[in-house]
């Protein structure tokens, strides 16, 4: 039993002279080094300087203005960028609208699904000239009809920004649209 005893001693004052050991060379010293990290980042940290503004000439940020959406089904004949008879009038009456608007830009932007081309594929071979074309008949009909051709501009985006899928028919009949933009 004296046995059993010596032994617990000892390994009670082996195992204390480990903790102190730990405590006196391992935990302090990494206790102390964290502090001395923290105030280091404190210090940096007061020493940041705010982000700085980059400027750039002649450049700004424009915000969309109101935009009107038209179907090009009800615009134009099929695959093509005449204008159907209903088109002419409605964009007779939108003509009228923007002339007393006073806006800076006015921009046409032209839309379609994205089926193939099928009909005039030698004036249209892709969506891209299709609605291009589109695009530019109307902006050349509101020049006509007296809206400022000085703030007109034409732009095709075919068939990459659909509003909805293009594996439905009422989806594809979504995506062609024609759509007005004023600033």
């Amino acid at each position: 039993m004296r046995v059993v005893t010596w032994f617990l001693f000892f390994l009670c004052v082996l195992l204390s002279g480990i903790g102190i050991y730990l405590y006196a060379f391992l935990y302090t010293p990494a206790v102390a080094a964290l502090r001395d990290l923290e105030a280091e980042n404190e210090r940096l940290l007061g020493m940041k300087k705010p982000p700085e503004e980059v400027r750039i000439e002649n450049a700004a940020v424009r915000e969309e203005g109101p935009k009107v959406v038209y179907p090009t089904d009800r615009l134009f004949m099929p695959g093509t960028a005449d204008l159907s008879p209903e088109g002419k009038s409605t964009l007779s009456e939108l003509a009228e609208e923007l002339k007393k608007g006073g806006y800076s830009e006015i921009i046409v932007a032209c839309y379609t699904d994205a089926s193939p081309v099928i009909t005039n594929t030698d004036k249209y071979p892709s969506n891209w000239e299709l609605a291009g074309a589109r695009a530019g008949t109307v902006v050349r009909f509101l020049a006509e009809k007296g809206v400022p051709d000085s703030v007109l501009a034409a732009v095709s985006y075919g068939p990459t920004r659909p509003v909805a899928s293009n594996a439905t028919p009422e989806g594809r009949s979504q995506n062609r649209r024609l759509e007005i933009r004023t600033r």
